[in-house]
């Protein structure tokens, strides 16, 4: 007579079937089983360790919720039918440099500094007599005071990234911007840094160019 099993099932694999999401209140244990086979259709909630199996089959069509820790098997196969969470961090393009890392957050305090000082302009260009020769003599200063303090920003972040392997990278990414890259590190002055900037900014559109042709001719 064949064995009543754990389960109360009468000899050979049986196959599990059925939502069991949130129905389990405690991990499975399942020691030295041999033959055993498990197609969940549903939701798996809590741990599953499987000891001393052999020749263990599972394959999930749902989700699988916590961790499942194999010890010892012989065999086991796997086989799952879902999709599986994206866990990775940022995958860079080919040819990509990842001083854009630092330096498109950069350019955008930037551009929302830049457009706050067009604003302030604008509002005072049109004053007229010595209170408008004063506010503009005031933005004037305010706007160098500014530009000096992106300026120095860059600096910061041009000594903090540089390294051969950077300017190797950059060299991949763009000739101009690599030369630019390397002359504003080893410099570190505002001509310099200003060049950068300006080859950064250059290598942008025409990216931004490529991008727009091959929307067009697709």
């Amino acid at each position: 007579m064949a064995a009543v099993t754990r389960l109360g099932l009468h000899g050979g694999p049986r196959g599990l079937y059925g939502d069991f999401s949130g129905k389990a209140a405690a991990a499975v244990q399942m020691s030295g089983t041999t033959g055993f086979a498990w197609a969940p259709t549903g939701a798996l909630d809590v741990e599953a360790t499987l000891a001393g199996s052999t020749g263990w089959a599972t394959t999930p069509t749902g989700a699988l919720d916590q961790e499942a820790t194999l010890a010892g098997s012989t065999g086991f196969t796997w086989t799952v039918t879902g999709s599986i969470p994206d866990t990775t961090t940022t995958v860079r393009p080919a040819g990509g440099w990842s001083g854009r890392d630092w330096y498109d957050p950069y350019r955008t305090r930037k551009d929302r500094d830049d457009e706050r000082r067009r604003q302030a302009n604008a509002e005072i260009k049109d004053l007229q007599g010595i209170d408008g020769d004063i506010a503009r003599l005031m933005h004037k200063k305010i706007d160098r005071d500014d530009r000096n303090a992106e300026i120095a920003e860059l600096e910061r972040l041009v000594a903090k990234s540089y390294s051969k392997e950077q300017a190797t990278e950059a060299k991949v990414y763009n000739e101009r911007v690599a030369k630019a890259y390397v002359r504003a590190a080893l410099q570190a002055n505002f001509s310099a840094l200003e060049a950068f900037e300006r080859e950064m900014e250059q290598a942008r559109e025409e990216e931004d160019f490529l991008v727009l042709a091959m929307m067009i001719l697709g």
